[in-house]
Formats: structure tokens, C-alpha cells, sequence
């Protein structure tokens, strides 16, 4: 019998999944040849059918292929109905069902809804979907609505190792999203009891609190500590919990649900309710409280487990906590093999795993330095120590990869708020259940403990350091010695180390003759693989050019031979103050290059899509050279960047026509315009735009920033019938605007190839 054998299914599940999202292959094809090969080998030769049955007939490897085969023929299904189910949709007519309270946004309200029909055409039932509508609506949960709108599908990841919006949704079962003016209500339909209760008791609890909260950043607060709904928190207040390392607080998950199961337990021991009833309600309660606090990953891992440990009590039988975690994770993958992608999953998955295997370890290690044993206190501030170190071990290069953070403080902000944290969950839930005033002024006291506390650890610099995405082979080789230290302590107990020694020895003896065999051929192919590594290192590096999404705006990262960092222009944002390009788009997209210096940092000009991303990074990252064109009009930006070049002590290089600047051997840029001698005044910030031209061996590319027909004509007066212009790339002028790029300045040029930067839709 295998010990645990939910796990190997587990392992199995994830490992046709993780093949199904990112080969794109099928394993029922593995499966029929691994069939027909042992048909083949079975009357071959003795040997081979030997060590060949050693490897079909063990249980754990054939559970093990099963459930890999059948999880990766879901996910490529569901993956082609992802892909292909939407795709001729456009402008239709909808018919659905609303399935989530309201999201006010900006400039719209959105919901979550199951398509009945589109068109009149049933096919795309019980599919889900975002409807964004114009206006602040307050549409029940369950009615059934009629609309015409248009379907509009997710977007793809744009950049390198940049956000994936299509994936995102797929990682929450949505299939895209529909816009719509307005909606016709026809019915209503019941999609539960558990359901219509718990989104009954999300409306009263917000109402609850909206009622006896004063402070709008308090009320936004406890709903996301209590239910998980943090959509209206404000942006400013969820980066202090970010950057403090407190984001765990906001997403509902182990400790909530702990301290559920301890409020329902002694409400209910307080009616001398007998064990078994209590547990059999605190399981309802809990399926229920998945439902109110959103179905979210991380509350549904908490919440199954903690469900499969009563249920073990129920029936007299020891709890696994690794089969308790397995069951949790195999339910929700299931459920959506997609959900593997989603960044909540992993983190709280990661957390509990770390906890899991080195709480106990660490407990003991610091218990055993302290000698804490006779101090209540200082052994509880050893158990949050604990358990916060333990889920750091294997969240640490997640968050390196995912937020391209690390945090030197994470150890102090937690500790210091688990001192209140809870108290505010139970006084919350208490406060819903019987309002009383004088709670939700203590509440609103720890509210803004809470909130002081994050803003504080946030500014201190060490919570968040910038750090650039780490390879995978890095990854790898902190999980290797992560496993090997985990080993080494294990084998300090000796009936483990003997029982593993065993485990490894009997392995051993079974293919040593089969090692023996093919060592030959395995050494060979080892300096091979040596030998072609060493032959690819000495390959010489060529130039590259890298374009940034970063909407309407420019942006190019160019990388030398030698690894000199060019970055010429940034992007920025016009119209959405909300968002950042340089924090959430540029910054980002460099650390993911793993670049942390840049060597020359080259503004064309001073237009906010140009320039204003570059703040950010001027900022937050070493640059070594300035480069802009000569000024003829002063402008806020220009300020800008002049008091941070000042602050950080970085050389302002102001550059005009006929100007080369040499970068290293065979690349350089010559600098064709401004020329102090023709300005031009009209629309002066665009027309005196720097415009160079990129020069390495028998390639060139034009940068030509915002310049528009005026400074084009000035510039062929310059260098007509020159082949100075003659490049092989065009970067465009002003995004395509009609206002540049005449034909006759094209015509010098001659680009083999022209590019064009402008958002979408612009």
C-alpha cells in the first residue's frame, strides 16, 4: 500500500498540468507507446524485462502516470476552449446571470456573470465572464439580464516576462470580459442556498461596517481583513502593506480560519453543545465562509484543511497535515487546473509547505539558543518568529521572481502586528454580529495602529529591495541546498538516517548493473554537453534591441556586445494618473533583463510619454550618463530630471547636431539634430527633439523621437543627398502622427524596416 498516495496523485495531477499549459502536448500519446514498448521488450531478453517491470510495476510510478495523463488531457481541453470559444465573438446579444456583487470602478461598475446564451446559442452556457457597465449600478446577485454589448478578449503578455492578463483570468475561470451601456433585468434564478447567503451576508456585512466606521481607509481595511474584499482599499494604503510585508493580512487564509473555528467552537461551548454536533456545525460554517469570503485560493486551501482535520476527529482518526494539504490543493486543481498559475495559490501554498516542514526545526533551535521554556511571553514571540521564518524559506525567491522584491523587515512587521491582528478579527466578527459602539471605537483605534504600522515599515528602505528576476537555475540551486540542509538534520536522528540509507541503498542495488551498463555512454554524453556549453560562452555577443510595451509612449532598451546598458526614452502615462508606467511597467521590465546599471540613460525629449517613466527609474537605479538634446524651452519635466541628476550626482550631457558619441568598439551614435543654428520655435519640446542615429558595423537605426514635418524639412536641408539619414531601421517620428514622416524625408532614409510605438488603439 503507498503511504500517501493523495500526494503521488497530487504530484502527478500538477505534472500533466504543467505539461499540458507549457508543451502543449498530449501524455496519452507517453502512455500508448510506454504500453506498446512493453509489449515489444516484454519477451526481449530477461534482463531488460527485469529492470523494465522494476519501473512499470511500481504502484507509486503507475498511480503516479495515471492521474499525470488524465489532468493533462483536462487542461489541453479546457485550454482550446479558452482559446477558442470567444474567438469569433464580437458585438452580440447576451443573455446572463449575475454572480458577484458590484466592483465600482473608475468609470464603470463591473460583475462577474455566467453566460446563458449568446445570440440564442447555449453553447457558451455556465462559461464566466467580467461585464463592465457604464455608470454605478447595484444589480442583485442571482438576477438574470438580457444586454447587447461587445465582447472584448484579455490581453496577452506584452512584454518580456511582463503581466499576462489572459492567463490571469483563466487562473480564476473567466473567459474575457464584455462591455455594455445598459442592461435589461427578465428573471431571477437561484444559483444556491449557500451561495444566496453568503452574498446576503457580505451585503449586511458591509453595510455593518460602512454604518459605524467613520474613516473610509478603516472600513476598506477590516473588510479585507475579515472577508478578504480589499477593492476599494486605496492604492497608497495597499503598497504600504506591501512594501511592509503585510500583504498576507488582506488575503483571508490559515489565521482567520483558526480563529473562526475558535469563535464558533466556544460560542457554541458556551450552549454546552456536544463535540460532535460542534464540529459537524464548525464544517458548515466553514464550507459556508469559503463562499462569503470569495472562493479565493488561499481560503479555500485554509478552510479544507481545516475541514478534513475535523472530519479525522469526527470518525477517531489521526490527521496528516501533508495529505490535509495535498487533498486541498488536488480539490482546487480540479476544480481549475489553471488555478496552478495564480500568484495567491502559489504564496499560500509555498507558506504552509515551509511551515510545515521547518517550524518544528526552527522552534527548537531558537527555544534551544534562548532557553525559553520558563517565559510565556518570549515562547509565543519564538512561535511567530518561527512560523514567520518558516514560510519565508520557500517564499523567498518567489517573491524575487514574482514582486522583484526581497524584505530585510518582514520578521519585525509581523510580529509587531500579531500582538493585535487578532483581536481585530474577533472583535470584527463580534461587531457584525451585535453592533455596539463602543467596539467599533476600539476597532477603529487598531485600525489605525494597523495602518500607521505599514506606512511606517514601508518607508523604511530595507522592506523592500529591488532585486532582478532570478534565472531558474538559480531557483533550483536555493531549493537544491534548501534540501540538502533539510537532509543533513534529518540524518542527525539516526532511525531516519538508517531508514533512508536503507531506501537509497535498495534503489542502488536494483540499477547498479543497469548504471554499470550505459556509465560509458553517460560520460560521453556529460562532455558533450560540457564541450558545448564552453563552444556557445565563446560565441561573441551581438547587439540588441529590445522595444518596451509601455503604451502611448517609447521606449527601447539596447544592450552592447559587452554588455553596456543604453536605455533611450521611458514612456509615461497622460491621462491615467492611477497608473505608473515606470514603477509598474518599465522598472520592472529591466530588473526581469537583469540589468541594475544603466550606462546611458538618452532622453529625446521632455513629453510626459517619453520622459516621465524615467523618473522612476533615475531614482531607484544606478545611472551613469544623461544624455538630452540642447534645450529650447524649459518645462517641469526638464526640472525634474535636472534636481534628481543633481541629488544623485549623475553628469547632464547636452548634446547637438554633428556631436558622435562612442559607446565601445564598432558602436557609437551620431547626433543629428538639434542644431543650435536652426531652432524651431513652433512646437518647440517635440521639433527640437533629439534625433541620432545608432552605428554598429554595417548596421543603423534612426531614432527620430517626436520631431514632425517642419524640423524633417530643416533636417534634409541639412544632410540631403548625404546618405547620412540612410539607415536600416526607422524608428518613426511622433508614433506615426501624419504630422511627420513625409515622404521625402522617408525616401532619404531608406529604411529596410520602419517602426511605429503608439498604444493601443492610438
Amino acid at each position: 500500500m503507498l503511504k500517501r498516495p493523495i500526494l503521488i496523485i497530487l504530484l502527478g495531477y500538477i505534472t500533466g498540468i504543467i505539461i499540458g499549459l507549457y508543451c502543449k502536448n498530449s501524455m496519452a500519446l507517453f502512455v500508448v507507446i510506454a504500453v506498446l514498448l512493453y509489449i515489444i521488450l516484454k519477451d526481449y531478453t530477461l534482463k531488460v524485462k527485469r529492470y523494465y517491470k522494476v519501473f512499470c510495476l511500481k504502484k507509486a510510478v503507475i498511480v503516479f502516470i495515471i492521474s499525470m495523463v488524465i489532468s493533462n488531457v483536462i487542461t489541453i481541453k479546457q485550454n482550446y476552449s479558452y482559446e477558442n470559444k470567444y474567438k469569433n465573438i464580437g458585438e452580440a446579444e447576451f443573455i446572463a446571470i449575475i454572480e458577484s456583487a458590484p466592483k465600482l470602478k473608475k468609470y464603470y461598475t463591473q460583475y462577474k456573470i455566467k453566460i446563458e446564451s449568446i445570440n440564442k446559442d447555449k453553447i457558451y452556457n455556465n462559461t464566466s465572464l467580467y461585464l463592465n457597465l457604464k455608470g454605478n449600478l447595484n444589480i442583485k446577485y442571482g438576477t438574470i439580464i438580457s444586454f447587447r454589448g461587445e465582447f472584448i478578449a484579455p490581453e496577452v503578455q506584452r512584454n518580456f516576462k511582463g503581466f499576462n492578463y489572459k492567463e490571469y483570468l483563466k487562473s480564476i475561470g473567466i473567459y474575457g470580459t464584455i462591455k455594455a451601456d445598459n442592461v435589461k433585468e427578465i428573471g431571477t434564478k437561484d444559483l444556491g442556498i449557500i451561495k444566496k447567503l453568503a452574498n446576503n451576508a457580505s451585503i449586511k456585512i458591509k453595510e455593518t461596517i460602512k454604518e459605524h466606521l467613520q474613516n473610509e481607509d478603516n472600513r476598506n481595511l477590516l473588510l479585507g481583513i475579515l472577508i478578504g474584499d480589499d477593492n476599494e482599499l486605496s492604492k497608497s494604503v495597499k503598497e504600504d502593506f506591501q512594501n511592509s510585508s503585510l500583504s498576507h493580512i488582506l488575503a483571508v487564509s490559515g489565521m482567520h480560519v483558526s480563529f473562526v473555528i475558535m469563535f464558533v467552537t466556544v460560542a457554541l461551548s458556551k450552549l454546552n453543545s456536544p463535540k460532535k454536533i460542534s464540529r459537524t456545525i464548525c464544517i458548515s460554517f466553514l464550507v459556508f465562509f469559503i463562499f462569503l469570503t470569495g472562493e479565493t485560493p488561499s481560503v479555500k486551501r485554509a478552510c479544507i484543511m481545516a475541514i478534513l482535520q475535523l472530519v479525522a476527529q469526527l470518525i477517531y482518526r489521526k490527521s496528516d497535515t501533508i495529505t490535509n494539504l495535498s487533498v486541498s490543493l488536488l480539490l482546487i486543481l480540479i476544480a481549475n487546473p489553471f488555478s496552478i498559475m495564480d500568484i495567491s495559490l502559489i504564496l499560500s501554498f509555498s507558506a504552509t509547505c515551509g511551515i510545515i516542514f521547518f517550524y518544528d526545526t526552527i522552534f527548537t533551535f531558537v527555544n534551544r539558543k534562548i532557553n525559553s521554556n520558563s517565559n510565556k511571553v518570549i515562547t509565543k514571540v519564538n512561535e511567530i518568529v518561527s512560523i514567520s521564518i518558516s514560510a519565508q524559506i520557500l517564499i523567498f525567491p518567489l517573491s524575487m521572481i514574482l514582486f522583484n522584491t526581497i524584505s530585510l523587515t518582514f520578521l519585525f512587521s509581523n510580529l509587531l502586528i500579531s500582538t493585535f491582528i487578532g483581536l481585530i478579527i474577533i472583535l470584527g466578527f463580534i461587531s457584525i454580529i451585535i453592533p455596539q459602539e463602543f467596539l467599533f471605537k476600539i476597532l477603529e483605534i487598531l485600525l489605525n495602529i494597523l495602518l500607521k504600522t505599514a506606512d511606517m515599515f514601508s518607508k523604511i528602505s530595507i522592506s523592500h529591495i529591488s532585486v532582478i528576476t532570478p534565472s531558474l537555475s538559480t531557483v533550483f540551486s536555493y531549493y537544491l541546498i534548501i534540501f540538502v540542509f533539510t537532509y543533513l538534520h534529518l540524518t542527525r536522528k539516526k532511525a531516519v538516517k538508517r531508514q533512508i540509507e536503507k531506501k537509497i541503498l535498495t534503489i542502488v542495488d536494483k540499477f547498479k548493473s543497469l548504471i554499470w551498463i550505459y556509465k560509458k555512454m553517460l560520460i560521453i554524453i556529460l562532455i558533450i554537453i560540457l564541450s558545448l556549453i564552453q563552444l556557445i560562452k565563446l560565441i561573441p555577443h551581438d547587439l540588441k534591441i529590445h522595444f518596451i510595451d509601455v503604451g502611448q509612449g517609447d521606449a527601447c532598451l539596447i544592450v552592447t556586445p559587452k554588455n553596456k546598458t543604453i536605455l533611450i526614452d521611458g514612456g509615461g502615462s497622460k491621462n491615467n494618473e492611477e497608473f505608473d508606467v515606470g514603477k509598474s511597467t518599465l522598472f520592472p521590465y529591466l530588473l526581469d533583463r537583469k540589468i541594475t546599471k544603466i550606462d546611458y540613460m538618452m532622453i529625446s525629449h521632455f513629453d510626459v510619454d517619453h520622459c516621465q517613466a524615467l523618473l522612476y527609474v533615475l531614482e531607484r537605479m544606478k545611472v551613469e550618463n544623461i544624455i538630452i538634446g540642447k534645450q529650447f524651452e524649459i518645462c517641469e519635466n526638464y526640472k525634474e530630471f535636472v534636481r534628481l541628476a543633481k541629488n544623485k550626482k549623475i553628469t547632464i550631457h547636452m548634446v547637438e547636431a554633428e556631436q558622435k558619441i562612442n559607446i565601445e568598439k564598432d558602436i557609437s551614435f551620431n547626433i543629428l539634430w538639434p542644431n543650435s543654428e536652426e531652432i524651431v520655435r513652433d512646437n518647440s519640446i517635440n521639433n527640437n527633439s533629439l534625433v541620432c542615429k545608432l552605428i554598429y558595423k554595417n548596421f543603423s537605426m534612426l531614432f527620430t523621437g517626436d520631431i514632425e514635418e517642419i524640423a524633417e524639412k530643416k533636417i534634409l536641408q541639412e544632410y540631403n543627398n548625404t546618405n547620412i539619414l540612410k539607415s536600416t531601421i526607422l524608428k518613426v517620428a511622433h508614433h506615426g502622427s501624419k504630422s511627420s514622416s513625409q515622404e521625402e524625408f522617408i525616401k532619404e532614409v531608406q529604411p529596410q524596416i520602419a517602426l511605429i510605438r503608439g498604444g493601443k488603439k492610438q
